[in-house]
């Protein structure tokens, strides 16, 4: 398999990432690595937890609603549709009597899964090389982009996505960046796939 040959060249540290996040130790599904738990596992994540009084100093109230926010990142062979319907219907089971509980949709995309033989592929890993410089490396990483899914759906197309940030580019965050260093390299490497395709295509 690809994906465990490159986790191993790699030589990744669970504790580095532990490090960076600020955490004593990383958590997580027993027998799988941090990267593989990143790259390649379904996820299940609390994004944010609200309810009640929340200023300082003390309140004695019982809040009378709660609200939790959830995302999952799914993998080939699941469903959105019915990974939301088995989640809810869990959460369901769990609610309390005196509880009631209610579960606002907002969408979701069946998981794409990128063929990393296919010649689009490898003209991909060519552009990034000749714009960055170095070879690249093939990684999962999940991402919320519904799009991809439908284009490849419905044009029956492969679809290539070329990341060019980093890690600590804080994406979606309050102070999230991207170095002018990377946007030119990026733009290179955007050329050279362009290039190469229309090669092809002559």
């Amino acid at each position: 398999m690809w994906e465990g040959e490159n986790i191993e060249r790699l030589g990744y540290d669970g504790a580095a990432v532990a490090a960076e996040a600020g955490v004593a130790a990383l958590w997580g599904e027993q027998g799988r690595g941090a990267l593989e738990r990143m790259w390649a596992r379904p996820t299940f994540e609390v994004n944010g937890i609200y309810g009640g009084y929340t200023g300082e100093g003390g309140k004695t109230i019982i809040p009378s609603s709660a609200t939790a926010k959830l995302s999952m990142r799914l993998v080939p062979g699941q469903a959105w549709r019915q990974v939301v319907e088995a989640t809810v219907s869990h959460l369901e089971r769990l609610c309390p009597e005196f509880a009631r509980l209610e579960v606002l949709d907002s969408g979701g995309a069946d998981p794409v899964l990128m063929d990393v033989d296919s010649e689009l592929m490898r003209a991909g890993l060519r552009a990034l090389e000749a714009g960055f410089g170095v070879e690249p490396e093939l990684i999962r990483c999940g991402g919320s982009i519904p799009v991809v899914s439908v284009l490849e759906r419905e044009l029956g197309a492969p679809v290539l996505l070329m990341g060019l940030g980093l890690d600590s580019d804080g994406a979606h965050s309050p102070n999230e960046r991207f170095a002018v260093e990377h946007m030119v390299k990026g733009a290179k490497a955007s050329a050279a796939l362009l290039m190469q395709l229309g090669e092809s295509q002559a």
